[in-house]
């Protein structure tokens, strides 16, 4: 960054997806000749994620660094053939990170204006009419925003109370071919013995290799060897590779909270969370990527036309309740949840469906949705919801 420099129009406080997100669609609007600070810890040069979406176009903002899509998606339950299901005219596509990364700080070159500096953020707090964030490198004042990413989400990773999507996963490469690339397996049930939602998310980019995360839905983490150990005996009984038949390649694990939280913000202040923090992950099915570009595409739109009185996150009571009654099923430990996720599979049309995960379904697709799994259970579940939500409005 510039010597000296200590005053912006905005700081971005994380340079993670939300952070680099924000100044992408910044910097590809009228305000891109605004004076932008983004801070980050880590220099944001090695692959730490893996991030899907779905979507109907050939050509979007990223699909130049897509490392791989996918037209069909596989779901399997226990002692059940492998369900392929054509998802037409939808792609499921996958982003390195690391790819990613490289590919928003070269666009960010082209505007001088916008500037990194890796340091730890220690503090952030309202100074005067602006916003100020300490450093490690010292203080840095944004006068009109604060973008913060970096502010923890109100939820414990340690409460076994809290509804969490917890995964460990393996980037492996075989030594003999071992794959067919051509389905993403977005569920395998058959990992998962217990109550919780449990299951292995196995992506093959090519016939040597593939991502493999073992998943859990569940408030009560487990222990790093366990996903590690399963993610051995899977590929060990599915494709007859032994510890010394591969190698890993990337490791990544992540706590995605799962609960239905409403966060009003308006761009009338000065400091706005954003992403996890802002409540930009889908609560029902931990899906962030696509949502977070929407939600930061729209929010500039309103910035750039001063439109300040508009909500950051525009979610419908409506769709925060079906969230809020799926996720009451899902935490519910007296209810078996592969069995609920693998109907929706199996009794929804794939586009419906795959428009309820992301969520841009309309009302009445997400609604035909919900109704498609055991009605009383949800029933049950949905009046018990009604009231929670209620209480959050």
């Amino acid at each position: 960054m510039k010597t000296g420099k200590t005053s912006f129009d905005y700081i971005i406080a994380g340079g993670g997806l939300a952070g680099l997100s924000l100044a992408y669609h910044l910097s590809n609007s009228p305000l891109s000749s605004k004076d932008v600070l983004i801070i980050d810890s880590s220099a944001k040069n090695t692959n730490d994620k893996t991030w899907c979406y779905w979507s109907e176009e050939d050509e979007d903002d990223f699909s130049k660094i897509v490392e791989k899509e996918w037209s069909k998606i596989g779901v399997q339950g226990l002692n059940q053939v492998q369900q392929v299901i054509e998802i037409d005219p939808y792609k499921y596509k996958k982003i390195k990170s690391e790819d990613w990364y490289k590919f928003i700080k070269n666009h960010l070159k082209n505007f001088p204006n916008f500037q990194f500096l890796q340091a730890d953020i220690e503090d952030i707090f309202y100074a005067g009419l602006g916003v100020m964030v300490n450093t490690s490198k010292g203080k840095f004042m944004a006068n009109q925003k604060v973008f913060d990413s970096i502010s923890p989400f109100p939820f414990e990773n340690e409460n076994p109370d809290d509804l969490k999507q917890h995964f460990v996963g393996w980037t492996i490469e075989s030594n003999f071919p071992a794959f067919k690339a051509d389905v993403a397996q977005i569920f395998d049930f058959r990992v998962g013995m217990g109550m919780d939602a449990e299951f292995i998310y196995f992506l093959p980019t090519n016939s040597h290799t593939a991502l493999v995360e073992h998943t859990l839905f569940s408030g009560e983490l487990k222990p790093k060897d366990y996903y590690e150990e399963k993610i051995k005996n899977y590929l060990l009984a599915n494709f007859n590779l032994g510890e010394d038949d591969y190698r890993i390649l990337e490791k990544e694990e992540g706590i995605i909270p799962m609960i239905e939280l409403n966060i009003p913000q308006n761009l009338y202040q000065k400091w706005i969370k954003i992403g996890t923090a802002g409540g930009f992950v889908k609560s029902s099915t931990g899906y962030s990527f696509y949502q977070t570009q929407q939600i930061l595409k729209e929010m500039v739109k309103n910035l750039a036309s001063k439109n300040y009185k508009a909500e950051l996150i525009s979610k419908p009571f409506f769709k925060r309740w079906l969230d809020a009654t799926f996720l009451d099923v899902m935490g519910n430990p007296t209810i078996e949840s592969n069995p609920i996720l693998l109907q929706l599979f199996e009794k929804n049309n794939p586009q419906i469906l795959l428009k309820f995960l992301q969520g841009d379904g309309d009302n009445s697709d997400d609604l035909s949705v919900m109704l498609s799994v055991p009605k009383l259970t949800f029933m049950k579940a949905g009046i018990s919801s009604l009231f929670k939500v209620l209480k959050k409005a």
